[in-house]
Order: structure tokens, then sequence, then C-alpha cells
């Protein structure tokens, strides 16, 4: 119980860093480049999940095995969906209640936020382990 407590003390720190990245992007790109904030919530989002790829599978799970790339597909195919569920979210904040963009950006975030630690402790990198075995 305690390792669980320190690697989700560890995601939510590489988290902090994501959404940093996720919400500069959001804004710089809906507010600077005058881009949808759909489309820049896209684009953030995938910046964001990169980054937490690599930090997450070094630090917070601690992987060292296996093949980078596999790994990344099993996480990016997980964050693909999250991310449906992202826009999905958003969609219903900004344009239905009339929600500020980026306090729904952290809103999704934060409800997201578990489903995503729990997925890739319990999948990405067992999943990959099994693959590259």
């Amino acid at each position: 119980m305690k390792k669980l407590f320190f690697q989700w003390l560890r995601f939510a720190l590489v988290g902090s860093v994501s959404i940093t990245i996720q919400l500069s992007f959001l804004i710089i790109l809906t507010e600077v480049f005058l881009i949808h904030y759909l489309i820049s919530a896209s684009i953030a989002f995938i910046v964001a999940v990169t980054f937490a790829f690599v930090y997450n599978r070094k630090w917070t799970y601690e992987v060292f095995w296996g093949k980078r790339h596999v790994q990344y597909a099993a996480y990016v195919s997980i964050n693909t969906i999250l991310l449906f569920a992202n826009i999905f979210l958003m969609y219903l904040l900004v344009d239905v209640y009339n929600v500020y963009y980026v306090l729904s950006q952290i809103i999704t975030i934060l409800s997201l936020g578990l489903i995503n630690f729990f997925a890739h402790r319990h999948i990405t990198f067992k999943i990959g382990k099994l693959l590259t075995s």
C-alpha cells in the first residue's frame, strides 16, 4: 500500500507538470494562434501525454525493461480513449454549461486523473511486459 501511495504521488507530480504543459499549449494555441479550443485541447493533450509517458515510465512506474515503442503504443491507446472523453467533457462544460474553457479543462483533467493512473498501472506496463517478454 505504501508503494501505491508513493507511486500515486509521483504520478501526481508528473501530472502537475503535464497539466501545466497542457494548459500552456491550450491557452497559447487558442489565444495567440486563434485555433478553436477543441483543436487546441487535442494538441495540448498529445504534447502532455508524450511528456508524461517519458517521465511516468522512468520515475513513477520505474520501468526499465521492454520495448519503449510497444509501451508507448499502449500508453497512447489508453490516452486516446481519454482524449475522446476529454473532448466530450470539454464540449459539455463549455458549449452546454457555459463554463470558461480553461476551468473546463482543469475539471476534465482532474476527473480523468484516477482512471489514467490505474489504467497505466494495470494495463500499459503489464501488457508491455507480456508483449516484450
